[in-house]
């Protein structure tokens, strides 16, 4: 399984959090430049005018149109009362999914702000704070569960040294197979990655196992296909970026865990009088 570099770089819980901070500093700039109560920032977010006390026309300054939940783009008074769920989409950055992670993250993060702000209880510690406690729902929200549960599998006892033997032969040439295809390949493409882990997981989830590391072989399993799924995320990125973010320590994670089940199988392998070449 490919591997990322030993390079330090940030996970990525702490990129997402630094991007939002980073975003915080960008977005909550005081200036109120026609002095309507509604920050310029807002105003962006609104489509109002940050030179024009009143966009509409109705007579209610912009920032009063907010804190009533008006729209301050159309012309009152029978401008409607605005739903949260409306509110909250005015949010949604316009070049994203509505439905991608990113967006409803950035939704609920500037929501939020707006609510604290115009309620006077915005400060940095309460913005940082509230940028890690969305980081960390949006880590829960990045999860790839397992396709192949353990009680799937078929198994053997490890004393038929016939079928131990044609598990081991099976594992080696599935393993080979896929290298044979890499090499004829572009290793970097992701597709291609992604449709070997695949394979590989399937191929692995209908062979016979022996029953002491069924355990062992379904987590290897299971790993080639979160692996693919994450590939999959990151193929994502550039309509979610959040999403792509969030599914590189999955993939890093699950990348680092095979060499170690492999060598448990191996040494399970040795064992039970199994003998592998020198290479």
């Amino acid at each position: 399984m490919a591997k990322f570099s030993k390079n330090k770089t940030r996970t990525g819980d702490s990129v997402v959090n630094l991007t939002i901070k980073n975003n915080l500093n960008q977005k909550l700039d005081p200036k109120d430049s026609d002095g309507d109560n509604l920050p310029d920032w807002q105003e962006e977010i609104w489509g109002t005018d940050k030179n024009n006390i009143d966009t509409d026309g109705d007579g209610t300054n912009d920032g009063e149109e907010v804190n009533q939940n008006r729209n301050p783009v159309v012309a009152g008074p029978n401008d409607k009362i605005l739903t949260n769920k409306e509110i909250a989409m005015q949010f949604v950055p316009k070049e994203t999914d509505p439905n991608s992670l990113t967006s409803i993250l950035s939704k609920n993060l500037l929501l939020r702000l707006a609510q604290l702000e115009q309620a006077g209880q915005y400060s940095v510690q309460t913005g940082e704070q509230l940028a890690q406690d969305l980081t960390n729902q949006a880590l829960t929200e990045v999860q790839i569960p397992e396709k192949y549960p353990k009680d799937i599998f078929l198994t053997f006892d490890s004393t038929d040294s016939v079928k131990l033997n044609a598990y081991t032969d099976t594992i080696l040439k599935i393993q080979y197979d896929e290298v044979l295809k890499a090499k004829a390949a572009n290793n970097a493409d992701t597709d291609f990655l992604i449709k070997s882990f695949k394979n590989i997981a399937f191929q692995l989830s209908i062979i016979p196992v022996p029953k002491d590391i069924v355990s062992v072989h379904a987590k290897i399993t299971n790993n080639y296909y979160i692996a693919a799924e994450a590939l999959i995320n990151l193929n994502l990125s550039e309509k979610d970026p959040v999403l792509g973010i969030l599914s590189i320590p999955i993939y890093k994670k699950v990348s680092g865990e095979q060499p170690i089940l492999y060598k448990q199988v191996q040494n399970y392998l040795e064992s039970n009088g199994i003998i592998f070449d020198e290479e």
